[in-house]
């Protein structure tokens, strides 16, 4: 039995991709774009196969995401191979950004032996980034479900993730700016307006993202800033769709009210254990405010 939440103290916070917007599928799309760009560096045939190289290690670090922990051995060769190349970023900041698209390229180029410029990996990731955020419409029920929480005149946050913009440098290794990065997020979200999808604010992991208990604190004092009061964790429902990144956190350590994992396709809602439901169906959440 999960405790209904009040309508009157309730804050919603969303992740973003994949759970409001489907960039899963529309990063496959949007990365087309990147084999035109490379072409100024190498022929259209390994373009392509570059392309379509990157492509499949998205896929890996995307069906990680979702795994409950549980990765192969080229998802870890992957990511062994992503962290050697952000040596610079461990040290400063403690982790790496696995979502770099910026590294995944580098990292898809190399096996096939090119050592793409700086410059070239910055406009096909641009370039990439452009057609991916004309691709973002909300997911079914998303707007409906936002139209409800505003029509009782509850708080929207979009706790998102970093988007991991990184530069190389002259030893072939990435570095990382939080501030650039971030600002790119929020105008990647500001876009999201334009499709019907309002929000009070957003709180971004930079530097610290999740499921780092910092990323969820960054948010909660974003809150208490705007609202300029104390909030009860008990009133956050959190809304993701991977536990480990989105969820296990706020409802392990921070307690909050309930978590919410969205699994595409699910027939019906599912009380997984205290404070914790799967669904398939976002708005069917609200059944859980009185």
């Amino acid at each position: 039995m999960i405790n209904k939440i009040n309508w009157n103290d309730a804050i919603f916070f969303f992740d973003v991709d994949d759970t409001l917007i489907d960039t899963f599928s529309n990063s496959l799309v949007a990365s087309d774009v990147i084999s035109d760009v490379l072409t100024k560096e190498v022929d259209r045939n390994t373009s392509k196969l570059i392309t379509e190289r990157f492509k499949h290690f998205f896929r890996l670090l995307a069906n990680g995401h979702w795994s409950n922990g549980s990765v192969n051995v080229e998802h870890e060769k992957v990511m062994a191979r992503i962290t050697e190349l952000q040596r610079p970023v461990i040290e400063l900041y403690g982790s790496i950004r696995k979502w770099s698209r910026e590294v995944l390229l580098t990292v898809a180029a190399e096996d096939f032996n090119c050592n793409l410029s700086d410059s070239l990996i910055y406009d096909a990731v641009d370039k990439y980034w452009e057609k991916l955020a004309s691709l973002s419409t909300p997911k079914q029920g998303v707007l409906a479900l936002f139209a409800e929480i505003k029509k009782h005149n509850r708080p929207i946050y979009l706790v998102t993730g970093s988007d991991a913009r990184l530069r190389r440098n002259t030893e072939g290794l990435f570095t990382y700016d939080p501030v650039e990065s971030e600002k790119f997020k929020i105008n990647r979200m500001e876009l999201l307006k334009d499709n019907g999808i309002s929000f009070d604010g957003v709180s971004i992991g930079d530097p610290e993202d999740k499921p780092h208990v910092d990323f969820f604190q960054k948010a909660i004092n974003m809150v208490q800033e705007k609202s300029n009061s104390q909030i009860d964790n008990k009133n956050i429902i959190m809304f993701g769709d991977s536990y480990l990144a989105d969820l296990q956190t706020p409802k392990e350590k921070l307690f909050f009210g309930l978590v919410v994992l969205f699994h595409e396709g699910q027939d019906k809602s599912i009380e997984e254990s205290e404070r914790y439901i799967s669904t398939g169906d976002l708005y069917s959440s609200l059944t859980y405010l009185v």
